[in-house]
């Protein structure tokens, strides 16, 4: 009893001092909880049977075969009737965005200049990865990212043993 109401609780194992074995104790009350759902009637029947109905099974050979089967939906479809990202078949890859249509790596620099010579880059950020050979047991690995006049370089060394 507590604040002077009634109540229950359930799943609690109760344990006396006469039992001194925790499994009898959980054998007991788990036969007590199925003697409660059994006295409850038809409900607990109905719990573990399937639905009435015919079941059955099919595999397709392909996947093909059953899109093949399927109309188009229609909801998925835009207003200009092109086909969302995913939806039919792709023939091209999606466009780079602006910042990367202009790459400054495969700029041609023209014939008078020296082709070592690069324009200015975009504001993006560039990473560069660097990995030398392993030298005196040692491998070196750098990183360098660079953001306009600004660039951090970190380097990594790993003794190799032999």
């Amino acid at each position: 009893m507590v604040d002077n109401e009634y109540g229950t609780r359930n799943n609690v194992v109760e344990v006396k001092e006469s039992d001194f074995n925790f499994l009898n104790a959980l054998e007991q009350d788990i036969a007590n909880s199925k003697h409660k759902s059994d006295s409850t009637g038809a409900s607990s029947d109905n719990e573990g049977r399937t639905p009435p109905g015919d079941y059955g099974c099919f595999i397709p050979e392909t996947p093909k075969d059953v899109y093949a089967q399927r109309d188009p939906p229609v909801l998925l479809l835009k207003p200009s009737n092109v086909p969302a990202p995913g939806i039919g078949s792709i023939t091209q890859p999606p466009q780079l965005p602006t910042q990367l249509l202009q790459g400054i790596l495969n700029k041609d620099v023209g014939v008078h200049c020296d082709p070592n010579l690069l324009p200015p880059p975009n504001h993006c950020m560039v990473n560069h990865l660097y990995a030398l050979s392993i030298k005196d047991g040692v491998i070196v690995l750098s990183v360098i990212t660079r953001y306009r006049q600004k660039f951090v370089s970190t380097l990594f060394y790993k003794p190799i043993p032999n």
